[in-house]
């Protein structure tokens, strides 16, 4: 008995498995509406009206997604333009909100600019004495390599190698110096900036006066 009960478990359990390898997953309509706004149901969607605004509805018909149409170039290049927009607004909005947090007072920002460009003034200017040496150094080598040659006699590797690390110290010191001048302007236009934008968010009123 117990094994005849077993057998008929056994092959429910088969006949149950196989029914469900036999059935889809999960059964899904779409809902689409054509351009003469009549209302379509089918297992696919018609490849003219995949772009369009659709449904997906489970077996029930209970809808369960909504797929909104596809964007048209126009369309996309105009959200990519909001979006950016959106981002350049959030950006100035937090610039704004730091330079209001960092100075109290269009003093305190000139004050800052001259600390600043007094540091790299200052590097600026030790880099001129460096290369002021080097020049020096990179003279007495040459005019040392030029005897050498005058009298035809062979010129140490040592000197050789000498003015080579000389010149490429030079070479990098210019660059360097070109560099910290060029951040030395940069830095003016970033304060000048900051200054200009702080009078506009302290002073509204003295710029309307002025704009009068």
């Amino acid at each position: 008995m117990q094994l005849r009960l077993l057998c008929i478990m056994s092959y429910a359990a088969l006949l149950l498995f196989s029914v469900i390898l036999g059935a889809p997953a999960f059964a899904v309509m779409y809902k689409w509406v054509d351009e003469n706004g009549v209302t379509h149901y089918g297992d696919t969607i018609p490849p003219e009206y995949e772009n369009r605004p659709n449904e997906e509805l489970n077996k029930r018909g209970v809808v369960i997604k909504k797929n909104d149409a596809a964007l048209t170039p126009e369309q996309i290049k105009a959200r990519d333009e909001e979006i950016a927009k959106r981002k350049k607004r959030t950006e100035e909005n937090r610039r704004d909100a730091i330079l209001l947090g960092t100075y109290s007072s269009v003093e305190e920002i000139d004050l800052a600019r001259d600390r600043n460009l007094g540091q790299i003034e200052k590097v600026i200017k030790d880099s001129e004495a460096q290369l002021k040496s080097v020049e020096d150094q990179l003279d007495a080598s040459r005019k040392n390599l030029a005897a050498y040659e005058r009298e035809k006699q062979p010129v140490p590797d040592t000197l050789r190698g000498d003015i080579e690390i000389l010149e490429k110290n030079k070479q990098d010191l210019e660059v360097a110096i070109v560099q910290k001048r060029s951040d030395a302007d940069d830095m003016r236009a970033r304060f000048e900036d900051d200054k200009k934008r702080y009078i506009e968010l302290t002073q509204p009123a003295a710029q309307a006066g002025v704009k009068k």
